[in-house]
């Protein structure tokens, strides 16, 4: 393969959705801040931005954990950069 170049993808994981550039980076670690989460992980598909979480205590309230989650980031981040799913 002399002379070719595989593309693998970004590096800095910079997407564009809906005209927008988007750093998945600065969205996980604006959730991986909060106390409640123990790891994330921030993707977009078919131009939707989907954060998959893991909670520390897995017993907590999924649907309030989301909806507070959603509004920690509608508080810090323009509304393109909120998540539309929430997956605990």
């Amino acid at each position: 393969m002399v002379g070719m170049i595989d593309y693998a993808g970004r590096i800095d994981h910079q997407v564009k959705i809906r005209g927008f550039r988007i750093e998945l980076g600065e969205i996980e670690a604006r959730l991986q801040a909060h106390p409640a989460i123990r790891e994330v992980s921030v993707l977009a598909l078919d131009g939707q931005l989907a954060a998959y979480l893991v909670p520390n205590e897995p017993d907590q309230d999924q649907q309030s954990l989301r909806e507070t989650l959603k509004n920690e980031l509608r508080a810090h981040l323009p509304d393109y950069m909120v998540p539309t799913h929430f997956i605990v």
